[in-house]
């Protein structure tokens, strides 16, 4: 029988059990491990910056990749059962037989050679092919009775399949229940989904407050649905420089679906206009001197009105106060002080300045005020009631004048990130007539500076504060602050998970790579067992079909010989490592 026919009648290969195994596998638990792992680790950081998050999360995921490609490369070491040993015959492996076959077959054919040419004499080459011939035929002989040994083994495999329900072979992982592997799947979606969201919902809990209140010039022109409001409704209110500062008996313009309508501010600063028709674009459009105001464009909603707020600049009292504007000096106030306060696990700091300008002029610096804040500070923002002059840019506060008599306020906002001390430098661009600091106190929080003389508790609406006083500074100086005891979150997880995540991903790599060579030869296993497992279900159904009377005696004798040496030549493949290799027939030949 040639191994062409005893494929052919045992039918074609069968693919891949790749696509077959619907259960749980170790890598659904390493996936849902990872994921639950970078939900806990966006959890514990989060108030951090978005940056960090993101950074963690890729960090463990990584992490549980590298697991995985450790496992893959431990298991074998683990669990030597899952490596199946080559069938031996008399201590050689078959692979090693055949070498030995096809090195003593080319050796004879050399020698005849050699004694074509008259490089061997005839007695010599007698002797020596005499040798090389036995050695040869025992070699062909211990091949041969190995095929009783696969017979052997094919007839314990058959009845262990029988007397275990002709189902799946032991220890092949495949899962009997489709309802039960759908469970898993639908389990697998819903903690996968559930730990996804996690890390957006700790960033989006941890970062929620932390700048203060914005400027009301970013408020400016984004719409806003107010289901209190009539429907069809718009109400505008429109400011110059701050909130406080209403426009009075001001035209507003409004655009809707192309066509304009005006209305007049009343004494609330608020334009009103009623009647428009759900589903309407509608802009609405300030223009105060040379300064055009407008907002977003917005659709009606069905229910409810809009509502909007429009901030122009003080162009017109910055004009006029730069015209009358002299060379001179300001000072930060004896009202001036810095405030903290502990939110979302996260040291808010706050600058309450007023810049004073004791002449009766309008004055002007030489050079533009500039804050720089401190190392670590984030999220700065100015808060309302900040001059309109001043800007963010970048980790300064610009605040160019010119300044009017009186006081010009400078509210500052922005976070530390948490740790257990933090220390807080901050230089002055001008001098500051008295130094002044309250910090809440949580917990066991200590303050030092060497600018305060006298430090006391006191209450504040409720709260615990720290209050600290001290001398002013000259332009130029120094305010030093240092908090100590305050809570944070313990950073040794952190850096433990970071730490083992590392030599984790080493390790999967180290290992990857190591068993990578091994991978066709680990598919080409995979797809002979597929065969054997294929051809045993057929040697099952054809004796089912025998007993039950399907099938005539002669058929099912032949048929199953053919089986037999079909699975005689996959056993045989196995044994060599190399199915359907040139030159290596299976005993099933």
């Amino acid at each position: 029988m040639s191994a062409q026919t005893s494929t052919k009648r045992a039918g074609a290969p069968v693919p891949l059990v790749a696509g077959t195994d619907a259960g749980m596998q170790p890598w659904h638990l390493f996936l849902i491990m990872t994921l639950l792992a970078t939900a806990a680790a966006a959890v514990a950081v989060r108030g951090t910056s978005p940056a960090n998050v993101i950074f963690i999360c890729l960090t463990v995921a990584s992490a549980g990749f590298a697991a995985w490609a450790v496992y893959r490369t431990i298991w074998p070491l683990a669990e030597p059962d899952s490596v199946e040993e080559p069938e031996t015959f008399g201590g050689e492996t078959r692979a090693a037989l055949e070498r030995e076959k096809a090195l003593l077959l080319r050796a004879i054919q050399e020698l005849e050679f050699d004694r074509a040419m008259g490089k061997v004499s005839e007695s010599d080459w007698q002797e020596m092919t005499a040798r090389l011939r036995n050695r040869a035929i025992r070699v062909v002989g211990r091949l041969d009775g190995g095929a009783a040994a696969y017979r052997d083994l094919i007839d314990r495999e058959l009845k262990a399949r029988k007397a275990a329900g002709a189902g799946p072979a032991p220890g092949d992982g495949r899962s009997s229940s489709a309802g039960r592997s759908a469970a898993r799947v639908l389990l697998i979606c819903a903690l996968a989904g559930g730990a996804l969201s996690a890390p957006a919902r700790a960033q989006m809990g941890g970062t929620g407050a932390t700048a203060g209140m914005p400027d009301a010039r970013v408020m400016s022109g984004i719409p806003r649905q107010d289901p209190q409001l009539p429907a069809g409704t718009v109400s505008v209110r429109l400011v110059r420089g701050q909130l406080s500062n209403l426009v009075v008996g001001f035209p507003v313009e409004f655009i809707v679906d192309g066509k304009s309508q005006n209305a007049t501010t009343d004494e609330t600063g608020h334009a009103v206009l009623n009647g428009l028709p759900a589903g309407a674009t509608v802009r609405v459009i300030a223009t105060m001197g040379s300064e055009r105001v407008d907002s977003q464009p917005f659709e009606m909603p069905a229910q409810g009105g809009m509502v909007l707020l429009l901030v122009a600049g003080d162009q017109a009292g910055a004009a006029a106060t730069a015209r009358g504007a002299v060379e001179g000096s300001v000072t930060l106030g004896g009202q001036s002080r810095v405030v903290t306060a502990f939110e979302d696990e996260e040291l808010q700091v706050y600058y309450l300045f007023d810049i004073v300008n004791a002449a009766p002029v309008a004055v002007r610096t030489r050079e533009p005020l500039v804050f720089d804040l401190p190392s670590g500070a984030s999220n700065a923002a100015l808060l309302e009631g900040t001059t309109p002059a001043a800007a963010v840019k970048a980790s300064s506060i610009v605040v160019p004048g010119p300044f009017p008599p009186g006081v010009t306020r400078v509210q500052i906002a922005f976070s530390m990130a948490p740790a257990a001390s933090v220390s807080i430098r901050q230089k002055l661009p001008v001098a500051m007539d008295q130094v002044t600091v309250m910090v809440e106190k949580v917990g066991a929080v200590v303050v030092a500076s060497p600018q305060l003389t006298m430090i006391r508790a006191g209450d504040t609406n409720g709260k615990q504060f720290v209050l600290g006083t001290g001398p002013g500074l000259p332009a130029g100086g120094v305010l030093s602050l240092v908090i100590d005891g305050l809570p944070h979150p313990a950073t040794w997880p952190r850096d433990t998970a970071l730490a083992v995540g590392f030599l984790t991903l080493v390790a999967g790599a180290w290992g990857a790579a190591r068993t990578r060579a091994r991978s066709a030869e680990t598919a080409a296993r995979q797809h002979l067992e597929a065969r054997r497992d294929h051809a045993f279900d057929e040697l099952l159904a054809l004796d089912a079909r025998r007993q039950a009377g399907d099938v005539g005696r002669a058929e099912a004798d032949e048929r199953r010989e053919h089986l037999m040496g079909e699975l005689e030549r996959i056993y045989g493949e196995m044994d060599t490592g190399a199915p359907g290799a040139p030159g290596k027939e299976g005993l099933g030949a």
